[in-house]
């Protein structure tokens, strides 16, 4: 690789160029056969590189300090421009083994849509939420990059929402969008307010878990309830979120031993241990 300080950049075709986006403020452009590879006019340097370099592992583990890497998109280009070359030093950048499952990974990546390569964008997301995503209808995925560029969802939640809507009928999958996307306009015309992503994640779970998010709405009811009867300032009880593998929390906050007193006495009401009975018995299904 030859280092340069300044080139005429517009005097390059750009018949390979490869759009990623940069992570650092100083990144390198790479040339490639008198053609403008990667980069934009901004570079502080440049990078002159032979066909060669695009078979080693050292030259993308270069690039990856400078610039994310989104597979969806490189699986393309690489296909488009390069079919014929060995894409084993590329697949090892990424720290993934050289065998038939990633070349076959690496293959199926380049039959993935352009909504896909915009969702990487977003997000870092693994192969089998994408392979999901790429699979959902494109006016659908048209309107969830929309909300996503209205509000960053977080990551875990759009993982399940990718997951839920998948499962669902095509009708179910368009009447959730449609209001996700009304919910996502209303904040973006009033931004003061809390973007709705726990309404929409709820919206979807519950479209795909009618019977558990139904029991999830009543566990939550009986558990204000108890909070309410108990009316210990200092006391919170948590929820697991998956209603299965996690215990349910009661949190005291002692300042005295009075506080103690308070809580020990109406625990001790016939009532209010009938309240956590049932309410252990909603969370974890026991009859």
């Amino acid at each position: 690789m030859k280092f340069l300080e300044s080139l005429e950049l517009q005097n390059l075709s750009k018949q390979y160029y490869l759009d990623l986006t940069v992570k650092k403020q100083i990144f390198p452009s790479v040339i490639l056969d008198d053609d403008w590879f990667l980069g934009n006019p901004s570079s502080r340097f440049f990078v002159v590189i032979e066909r060669d370099h695009l078979e080693k592992e050292e030259f993308w583990e270069f690039l990856w300090n400078f610039y994310q890497p989104n597979y969806v998109k490189l699986s393309r280009w690489w296909h488009r421009h390069f079919p014929e070359k060995n894409p084993i030093g590329i697949i090892k950048s990424f720290h993934w083994g050289y065998h038939n499952r990633t070349l076959s990974d690496w293959k199926e990546w380049s039959d993935f849509h352009t909504n896909s390569e915009k969702l990487l964008e977003l997000y870092e997301l693994p192969i089998s939420v994408v392979r999901l995503w790429d699979r959902l209808n494109e006016e659908l995925q048209n309107d969830w990059l929309k909300i996503l560029n209205i509000f960053r969802i977080k990551k875990n939640y759009i993982m399940k929402i990718i997951e839920y809507l998948y499962d669902l009928p095509f009708e179910k999958q368009k009447e959730i969008t449609k209001t996700s996307l009304e919910l996502a306009i209303k904040y973006q015309e009033n931004p003061e307010k809390t973007f709705p992503q726990s309404e929409i994640y709820e919206m979807v779970v519950g479209a795909r878990y009618p019977l558990f998010y139904k029991r999830k709405i009543l566990t939550y009811k009986l558990k204000k309830t108890l909070e309410d009867r108990l009316q210990i300032q200092n006391l919170s009880i948590q929820l697991p979120e998956d209603f299965e593998s996690h215990p349910i929390e009661l949190r005291l906050s002692l300042k005295s031993f009075e506080d103690l007193k308070d809580f020990l006495q109406k625990i001790q009401k016939k009532e209010n241990q009938d309240y956590l009975k049932e309410l252990i018995e909603k969370v974890y299904e026991i009859s």
